[in-house]
């Protein structure tokens, strides 16, 4: 027999869980959550009709319903989060997911650089400052970049889902 895989999604949203170390209190959990609200909001805002944000719901300290069968709800934790972000078309989640990553993982160091000591501190600020350049530059110039350079048109292109067959 063959194996068979699930198709890739063609739903317009995507989870982001998050998980603070154990004992992380539920209101730092929550200020967490409310700060990525925030980028988020400014995300939106950034955004037109046609591309980007559409609107998130946050589940602070469980994992929310069970709103699609793949999807098993995290027992009650006051250091777990989860969000669920949709977006306008399927295109913009790899582009949303990428300025989450990049925004999440600067803030993530900012505990390193506050309380880390001596050594992790400029790490912390060389990582957070290299991560904060570089984003834009990946997301922004190095497709501008290409599509100069090799002459490519996206005007007219549409994401067409291939079927998987058996």
């Amino acid at each position: 027999m063959p194996n068979i895989f699930f198709p890739p999604s063609g739903r317009n949203f995507f989870k982001a869980e998050f998980e603070l170390p154990i004992g992380t209190s539920i209101e730092t959990t929550e200020a967490m959550v409310e700060d990525l609200e925030r980028f988020l909001n400014d995300l939106k805002q950034q955004a037109n009709a046609e591309q980007g944000l559409v609107n998130w719901v946050s589940y602070i300290a469980n994992g929310g319903p069970r709103f699609v069968l793949q999807h098993t709800p995290e027992p009650t934790s006051p250091h777990y989060a989860l969000m669920v972000i949709n977006t306008v078309k399927l295109d913009d989640i790899d582009d949303v997911i990428a300025r989450l990553e990049g925004y999440s993982t600067v803030l993530g160091l900012v505990p390193l650089y506050l309380g880390g000591g001596p050594m992790w501190d400029p790490m912390a600020v060389a990582i957070m400052f290299g991560l904060i350049f570089a984003t834009p530059l990946t997301l922004g110039l190095v497709p501008v970049l290409y599509s100069l350079l090799f002459k490519v048109c996206y005007k007219g292109y549409a994401y067409e889902p291939v079927a998987v067959g058996v």
